[in-house]
């Protein structure tokens, strides 16, 4: 009687703990990525992948810890739901896109770290590609952060605003309308 009862439970505990990492989750990026932590940071995450994408087996371990993990669809779901949550989040928080810019701006003029992390991302495009099972996952993903992300009228209204003044501007420049 008992037992059955805490089995019946067992799936809204899993639900509920699931909900409550993402929300510390967000929270904990969102506290990492203030002004008062981003250079440490920052310093930190480069210095700790270049260490890691010179590791044959740190790489294969990652490759197949991604590719278990898509198997359990609450962990599956709960990812997606981090990311729309933390892509929603962004779109609105002009602080946070400044960051996001920011973190991808210095990385970028690291040329050592810049052309590890491309031979890196080459290596495990490559990989993914061979792999079914992960090319499906990470598809579902995708469509599933794109479809929750789209249904954002404040982040689809500022897509809009940025693509039409941007054609804007092309229609205005001469040098283009010429070519």
């Amino acid at each position: 009687g008992t037992w059955l009862n805490l089995r019946a439970l067992l799936p809204s505990a899993r639900r509920a703990v699931a909900r409550e990492a993402r929300k510390l989750l967000v929270a904990l990026l969102v506290e990492l990525t203030s002004e008062n932590h981003m250079e440490d940071l920052l310093r930190i995450l480069a210095r700790e992948l270049r260490r890691a994408c010179r590791h044959e087996v740190f790489k294969a371990a990652l490759k197949e810890t991604i590719v278990e993990s898509m198997r359990f669809e609450q962990l599956h779901n709960e990812i997606v739901g981090t990311l729309t949550g933390s892509m929603v989040a962004a779109s609105r928080d002009k602080n946070i896109r400044a960051a996001l810019l920011s973190v991808i701006t210095e990385a970028l003029k690291d040329e050592d770290f810049t052309s590890q992390t491309l031979a890196t991302m080459t290596d495990a495009l490559v990989s993914a590609v061979q792999n079914k099972e992960l090319r499906d996952s990470v598809l579902n993903v995708a469509k599933l952060a794109i479809t929750d992300t789209m249904k954002d009228n404040a982040f689809v209204a500022d897509i809009t605003s940025t693509i039409t003044n941007a054609g804007i501007s092309v229609a205005r420049d001469e040098e283009i309308r010429e070519a």
